[in-house]
C-alpha cells in the first residue's frame, strides 16, 4: 500500500519512507500522519518484504520494527544499509533488551526509538533527513576529491579509493562542509545519529578515512583536526591518493586568515539523524 504525499517539506523532493511494521493498524496510522509531513510512504510486514520493496524502491528512509517477521532485524537493517538507504530507524519495544540494541547499532542503524511509535519523537528525525541524490547533488567534488553519491564511489587524484558506506557518508559530509569546521557532535549527528554514536567510532572512521586518502596521520593536510572543536576539510590538489607529496609543505594551507565558522547542518534540536544510508 502506498500513501501518497499531501505537500512537501520545504523542498520540491518528497521524502519517500518505507514502514516495515507487522501490525496493519499501527502501519496505516503512520503512513497517514507521515504523508501529512509530506513524505510518500509504503508499508509492508515482513522481512523478506522490506528487504523486496528496499531494493525495488529505494527509499530514502526505513522505518522497521524489531517485531517484524521473516528475517531478523538487525540481519535486515545491514542489508538495507547497504542499499545505500539515506536513514534506518529502528522502533524497539520495552521487552527488547540491549544486546538487540547492539546489534542494530553495529549492522548500522541510524536511530532507535520506542514502541508504540509516536510522532513527536519521528517527526525532527524525519524533518533533518536528506536524500542521499537530491537533484543536482549527486556528485560533490573539492579539489581533487569527489564522492559520487549515485554510484557510492569516491576518487582523488583521479584513483578511486576503497571506501565502507559509513566512511563515505563521512566523507560526503565533510566535502559539503569543505574549509568549515564543524564539530563532533554535528558529524555524529549527520552519520550516525547522536545518540547511539561515541566520540571514539568518529575517530576510528576518520583515522581510516585519512589512511585511505593517502593523508599524513601525523600532520594531516586533508582531514585537519581542530583542537577542541572538531575537523575542518581542506580541499586537496591533484595529487593521487597514497603518494607522499599529500602531506608535502606545497599543500599547506594557505587561508588561515579565513574567518573559521562553526557550521550548521540544519537539523531540529535533538535530532537523531541527518543523510546516511
Amino acid at each position: 500500500m502506498t500513501v501518497p504525499a499531501l505537500h512537501s517539506v520545504g523542498t520540491q523532493q518528497h521524502l519517500s519512507v518505507l514502514v516495515a511494521e507487522p501490525d496493519p493498524a499501527v502501519a496505516a496510522d503512520l503512513a497517514e500522519a507521515m504523508s501529512v509531513l509530506g513524505a510518500e510512504v509504503t508499508t509492508c510486514a515482513n522481512g523478506a518484504e522490506a528487504l523486496l520493496r528496499t531494493g525495488l524502491t529505494h527509499p530514502d528512509v526505513v522505518l522497521i520494527s524489531t517485531d517484524l517477521p521473516g528475517v531478523p532485524v538487525a540481519v535486515a537493517v545491514q542489508a538495507i544499509r547497504e542499499q545505500r538507504v539515506a536513514a534506518v530507524i529502528a522502533g524497539m519495544s520495552a521487552t527488547d533488551d540491549s544486546v538487540l540494541m547492539n546489534a542494530l547499532l553495529a549492522a548500522g542503524v541510524s536511530a532507535i526509538v520506542a514502541r508504540p511509535y509516536r510522532m513527536p519523537e519521528l517527526t525532527p528525525l524525519l524533518a533533518g533527513i536528506r536524500p542521499n541524490a537530491t537533484p543536482g547533488e549527486g556528485l560533490l567534488r573539492t579539489g581533487s576529491l569527489s564522492v559520487d553519491l549515485r554510484s557510492y564511489e569516491a576518487t582523488i587524484g583521479g584513483q578511486k579509493v576503497q571506501l565502507t558506506v559509513r566512511e563515505l557518508e563521512l566523507l560526503a559530509y565533510l566535502i559539503r562542509n569543505t574549509e568549515s569546521v564543524v564539530t563532533s557532535g554535528q558529524i555524529m549527528t549527520a552519520v550516525w545519529g547522536r545518540s547511539h554514536s561515541t566520540t571514539n567510532t568518529l575517530v576510528v572512521h576518520i583515522r581510516r578515512l585519512r589512511m585511505k586518502l593517502g593523508d599524513d596521520l601525523r600532520n594531516p593536510r586533508i582531514i585537519r583536526t581542530v583542537r577542541g572543536l572538531g575537523y575542518r576539510l581542506v580541499a586537496p590538489d591533484d595529487t593521487p591518493a597514497g603518494s607522499t607529496s599529500a602531506s608535502s609543505p606545497s599543500t599547506r594551507d594557505t587561508t588561515s586568515s579565513r574567518i573559521r565558522r562553526i557550521s550548521s547542518i540544519g537539523l531540529p534540536a535533538g535530532s537523531s539523524i541527518a543523510q546516511s544510508r
